[in-house]
Formats: structure tokens, C-alpha cells, sequence
């Protein structure tokens, strides 16, 4: 492929003993794409010219499987209620970077935040939100919370 623009100049099948070989017409930066279903792309910046043969030697790829030594499993439900409690997975809902608390409680499903900070869920007055099972807000009659 071009490296100014990834545009593809020439390709080719390896052969029985792993050999290939392609012309470029101009003098110039390539990248060489080397793929095979069972192993992870390879890639390599080069410099070429016509008529000038690269030797790129042995081409080490590694197994797909390889790469995948360890997968992690999370259940992904965005909203889990346990007994009274309402369990929100943060980052299941879109927020822009940097966003605020707000921003982000305003994205949950049934929960409203008013002009005067006060949250709602589901209908009902939140006394205290936990991060982690960690108490990160606690939301008091005399001092409504102002986010």
C-alpha cells in the first residue's frame, strides 16, 4: 500500500515455501500488509524502488490465539436492582470526557435531577448515592445537593 494515503499499489499470495514478491512503478514509501486467518496482521513501513528487490527475510506472525491469552467476562447489564437499591454500571452509559456527576445522572434511566439539585429515582427522593460501596453523595433535607 501508498503510505501517504494506505491506497493498494500491488498484492500477492505467498507461495508453497512462504516467497512473494511485487513491482511498485514509482520510488517511494510502502507499507507492507502481510495477513493469514489463523495469525495477527503484520505491517512494515518501507521505502522502495522499481526494479530494486526488498529481501524482508523471515517474517515472524503471531497465533491469534496467542493473542488472546486472557479474556475477561463481565456480566453486562447496565442496571441491576438488588432488594431497594438501583445498581448503575457508570461507564454502560455515553458521557464526553470530562463530563460532570451530573451530566452522567441525567443519562440513567429514570432519574431526574432538578433546577435545584434534588435527585429523583424511579419516583423517589435519593437520601445517598455509593461509588463502589462507597458513600459519594448523601443528599440532606436542610442542604439539597447543588451539582
Amino acid at each position: 500500500m501508498n503510505s501517504k494515503d494506505s491506497v493498494l499499489i500491488d498484492f500477492a499470495r505467498a507461495g508453497s515455501n512462504g516467497d512473494f514478491e511485487f513491482t511498485v512503478a514509482d520510488t517511494g514509501s510502502y507499507i507492507l500488509l502481510v495477513t493469514h486467518p489463523y495469525f495477527a496482521d503484520f505491517s512494515e513501513k518501507f521505502n522502495m524502488q522499481p526494479g530494486k528487490p526488498i529481501n524482508m527475510g523471515f517474517i515472524n506472525m503471531i497465533s491469534k490465539a496467542k493473542l488472546m491469552d486472557e479474556v475477561i467476562v463481565k456480566t453486562g447489564a447496565p442496571i441491576r436492582i438488588k432488594g431497594d437499591t438501583t445498581i448503575y454500571t457508570a461507564d454502560s452509559f455515553k458521557v464526553r470526557e470530562g463530563a460532570n456527576v451530573e451530566e452522567l445522572l441525567r443519562k440513567l434511566p429514570g432519574v431526574q435531577v432538578d433546577r435545584n439539585g434534588e435527585i429523583t429515582a424511579l419516583g423517589e427522593k435519593v437520601e445517598r448515592f455509593l461509588v463502589d460501596g462507597e458513600e459519594f453523595l448523601e443528599v440532606t433535607r436542610e442542604l439539597p445537593l447543588k451539582i
